[in-house]
């Protein structure tokens, strides 16, 4: 029941206009972020009507699941991908030139048997790509060009230290440099699965043995297998110890020398994890994020108390990077007041998927540059990615719903370094 419970909620609160595939694993309700200032760097506030755009692209597709933003090694190229759900598409796209292409995934699909779109997914070039489903996680699937199984490879754990076998979350990213011995490197997020693991929330004992298990997992791809090598990073103590705050699922980002930023929810962390797996915590300068309010626990079934509990606090949900990563953009909610007593019948409900938001600017020392606030319902905080000259695309609400086929509709900003 708890499953089911923080899936719905996750759902309302990462989709703004997309509609999610209702199979999916659940997913928390949104990602908080961590920043510390490094140096003495000092605040720039703008609004975001300052902000130029530059241009307008479209993307055939009205369907987005696991959008992702990062640079793909053997391309040499930043890229975005993502599951169209509608069309059953693995989709790709070169931020350099808007080009797309797709792998379909229905031949997949239909040959395994699968009621589940892929958990986790990468393409390895132009011919192929490999699939992970939540309810087969011990097996990958290639595919090629047209969607057609290619060979299904087994994951093998060959962690030194593990101690629980692993659930893989959705964000696989691989490493930008890579060795070259032929073998692809990723880091995917994951959770520690053992008897009674998704009650972290309730559970300080269950909620010990999740986080101090690690951040990411190192797998290593091969012609002929797949298989876990380590678990890198680590949690601040209070995700592990305190009972008075809500999970949310941590985002990252990945820099040019492998290493991980990341976001560590209801504590305001960002965490600066390196190859070797030791992790740092800082604080980020910023007006807007706060201390994020204590969660009751006894209203763990509460929705219209984690309503606006969300609504109410900052939640900062996503990090990536420039074009030319000489600065990385962090994503969250502005804290704003939730209207409604009753969360249902009245008509003044606040849309808790649509509420303002900040875009947090930062240099390579972790010191904030811009702060730009949106107000809500023109663009979505969930759909961004980065391009040449230092330009940011937002996915625009109003244009894509104007749209004759809902088509997502990006706009592009130039962002000053």
């Amino acid at each position: 029941m708890l499953r089911n419970f923080f899936f719905i909620v996750g759902a309302l609160i990462f989709f703004t206009i997309i509609n999610v595939d209702y199979r999916m694993r659940i997913i928390p309700l949104i990602c908080l972020l961590v920043l510390n200032s490094c140096n003495s760097a000092s605040i720039i506030s703008t609004d975001a009507k300052r902000l130029t755009a530059t241009d307008t692209i479209v993307i055939p597709y009205a369907n987005a699941i696991h959008w992702r933003y990062y640079y793909h090694p053997l391309f040499k190229k930043e890229i975005v991908t993502f599951i169209d759900g509608n069309k059953l598409e693995l989709v790709v796209m070169n931020t350099h030139n808007f080009k797309l292409f797709s792998i379909p995934l229905r031949p997949v699909i239909r040959k395994i048997n699968s009621s589940y779109l892929p958990e986790c997914s990468y393409v390895i070039d132009s011919t192929s790509a490999i699939l992970n489903f939540s309810n087969d996680q011990g097996k990958f699937y290639e595919i090629n060009r047209n969607g057609e199984l290619i060979k299904v490879l087994q994951l093998k754990d060959n962690r030194a230290d593990k101690k629980n076998e692993v659930y893989l979350y959705s964000k696989m990213m691989p490493l930008p440099t890579q060795p070259k011995n032929g073998t692809t490197l990723f880091y995917c997020n994951y959770s520690p699965k053992f008897p009674d693991f998704e009650d972290y929330i309730s559970d300080v004992s269950v909620r010990n043995r999740k986080f101090s298990d690690g951040l990411v997992l190192l797998i290593e791809l091969t012609d002929t297998s797949i298989q876990i090598k380590k678990a890198l990073g680590k949690y601040p103590s209070g995700y592990i110890n305190s009972s008075n705050y809500y999970y949310y699922e941590p985002d990252y980002c990945l820099t040019q020398k492998n290493q991980i930023i990341d976001l560590y929810p209801s504590l305001n962390l960002l965490g600066f994890t390196n190859p070797e797996g030791k992790t740092t915590f800082n604080n980020i300068q910023s007006r807007f994020i706060e201390k994020v309010n204590h969660f009751d626990i006894n209203h763990l079934q509460d929705y219209n108390y984690i309503f606006k509990y969300t609504y109410e606090n900052n939640i900062l949900v996503y990090i990536l990077p420039s074009y030319s990563q000489k600065s990385f953009y962090l994503i969250s909610t502005k804290p704003a007041k939730y209207l409604n007593p009753d969360g249902y019948t009245t008509k003044s409900v606040t849309e808790v998927t649509n509420s303002p938001w900040v875009l947090t600017q930062i240099n390579e020392q972790l010191g904030t540059i811009n702060e730009y606030e949106f107000q809500p319902g023109l663009y979505s905080k969930h759909y961004l990615f980065s391009a040449p000259q230092e330009k940011l695309f937002m996915l625009n609400l109003k244009l894509t719903e104007k749209n004759k086929n809902k088509y997502l509709t990006f706009v592009g900003f130039k962002i000053s370094q």
